[in-house]
């Protein structure tokens, strides 16, 4: 053992030793990884076909993956856009609800206002005390007597008012289905009274104002 450090320690019998030492480790280590490598392609020619499975496998769960996440997408684009169409047909059906309820008769609500504000009235003098005007409009009277229309207009000789509401101002309301005659069984006056129709029209006014 002391003869192999005196040379280890000589310097020139040091480097000698070293380079012999280190000629081993690389023959070594490339005859190991020659024979490795023969053992590997020589496997690998007689086993091809396992490479192969292990790639295709790979491959498909990989594309699984994907495609459940896709269809997930899919999904959830799915609800949300039946959501929308949700949305969209209640509003629709919204419109034409409010479309086909603010209506008498096929005429809409506004068009009856329009109509009826565009319909002149001459207001009688025994009267005038009371309506405070002595021209106004039939849309404008129904405003202002609505309470009376609400109970019950009737052609009583011996009420001005009454006779004047249910003479001049009810026949248009009768043509809109805005009030209706609601004769009493036997009374000698006919009577008129505000239709379901008309308390709508009349409501969706006010809601207005």
């Amino acid at each position: 053992m002391n003869y192999v450090i005196k040379y280890w320690k000589d310097t020139v019998w040091s480097k000698v030793i070293a380079n012999f030492i280190w000629e081993i480790i690389v023959f070594t280590s490339g005859t190991a990884l020659t024979c490795i490598g023969g053992l590997y392609f020589s496997w690998l020619r007689e086993n091809w076909f396992i490479p192969v499975i292990i790639f295709a496998v790979i491959v498909t769960v990989f594309l699984s993956v994907k495609n459940y996440n896709l269809k997930k997408q899919v999904a959830i684009l799915g609800e949300q856009t039946a959501d929308l169409e949700g949305q969209e047909i209640q509003n629709l059906k919204r419109l034409l609800s409010i479309e086909t309820t603010n209506k008498i008769d096929g005429y809409t609500y506004d068009e009856i206002v329009k109509n009826l504000s565009d319909s002149p009235v001459e207001v009688p003098a025994k009267v005038l005390k009371i309506v405070g005007k002595t021209s106004s409009n039939i849309w404008e009277q129904f405003i202002k007597f609505q309470d009376m229309f609400m109970t019950g207009v009737q052609d009583e000789f011996e009420n001005d008012l009454e006779l004047y509401l249910y003479k001049d101002i009810a026949p248009k309301l009768i043509l809109f289905g805005i009030v209706k005659r609601a004769d009493r069984a036997g009374s000698m006056y006919h009577r008129v009274r505000i239709t379901l129709d008309g308390k709508e029209l009349l409501k969706h006014s006010l809601v207005r104002g």
